[in-house]
């Protein structure tokens, strides 16, 4: 049985051998309905090795992607969204919260929303 992501990533795929580049990630539903919105312009995953696979190529090199495909918990039937990738970088935490000050976060860029599923 193929999974929910690998369905949707070949719906997505660019003409010939060009796949496009794709970010799968989970969001709670305060932070998936504010990026639906667009209230909510970056999305922040906290500098721990996991993300650091996942998002960086080498060293100082980030992975660029295409789009995220964003979902409101798991399983086939929860809400999804296609959202333009913009950019990865880093952020002190300090800038997202006081509170978070010395802490590095990973700043992913969202661009337009293109597509929402309840």
């Amino acid at each position: 049985m193929v999974g929910i992501n690998q369905d949707i990533t070949k719906q997505y795929q660019g003409k010939g051998n060009d796949k496009m580049k794709i970010l799968h990630l989970t969001l709670k539903k305060i932070w998936f309905d504010l990026i639906a919105s667009g209230q909510k312009k970056n999305e922040y995953r906290e500098y721990k090795d996991y993300w650091k696979t996942r998002l960086m190529e080498s060293h100082m090199e980030f992975k660029q992607y295409d789009e995220i495909h964003f979902r409101n918990g798991y399983g086939n039937d929860k809400p999804f969204m296609r959202v333009e990738c913009l950019s990865i970088g880093y952020i002190n935490g300090s800038k997202i919260n006081y509170l978070l000050n010395n802490v590095q976060y990973f700043d992913i860029r969202l661009g337009k929303v293109l597509e929402v599923r309840q």
